[in-house]
């Protein structure tokens, strides 16, 4: 048996562009565009781990906009200080 596997996500969707090119204006980041562009990578690193809390149960079931929004405020808590 033989299959053939790719990353979509990743390879065939450009997420981090979309997000810096949306944010790059805003004040927080003053056109620091590494900033923003490591702010953006860190945000994404978020993502399997609060999934992997979900899927255990240690955190309950949540949309995946909820789920954005939380690893979202806690990187912005991270880069505050």
């Amino acid at each position: 048996m033989k299959a053939f596997f790719f990353d979509i996500f990743g390879t065939l969707v450009d997420w981090r562009s979309s997000i810096v090119e949306g944010a790059k204006n805003l004040k927080f980041f003053n056109k620091r565009r590494l900033e923003l562009e490591e702010f953006v990578i860190n945000w994404r690193k978020e993502y399997q781990p609060i999934l992997n809390q979900v899927n255990d149960n240690t955190l309950p079931w949540k949309t995946l906009d909820e789920l954005h929004g939380y690893t979202l405020e806690k990187v912005l808590k991270k880069n505050e200080s």
